[in-house]
């Protein structure tokens, strides 16, 4: 089983990538192959199942507001997977 899996890390959210990773990797359905896509104006230690997508921080509301534009624009990629879950 695939999964792929959309975060929204941009601003200050950035440093809770770390903490929410390893726990994912940990609890969530540990046996499924799990990719992440991960929409950010900052950098990210380097996984080979992270897959960082630059997003300029356009501030609140507007990152709310446009995470369907974000996952439409990685939406040809998201095919490959059996499930897609969008964390925030």
């Amino acid at each position: 089983m695939k999964i792929g899996i959309i975060y929204v890390g941009i601003g200050r959210y950035v440093r809770l990538w770390d903490g929410f990773y390893k726990s994912c990797e940990l609890h969530f359905i540990p046996e499924a192959q799990k990719d992440y896509f991960v929409f950010t104006d900052g950098t990210l230690p380097k996984a080979p199942n992270v897959h960082t997508v630059a997003w300029p921080d356009e501030g609140w509301p507007a990152v709310a507001l446009n995470r369907y534009k974000m996952i439409n624009f990685i939406r040809r990629r998201l095919e490959l997977y059996d499930y897609i879950f969008f964390f925030n």
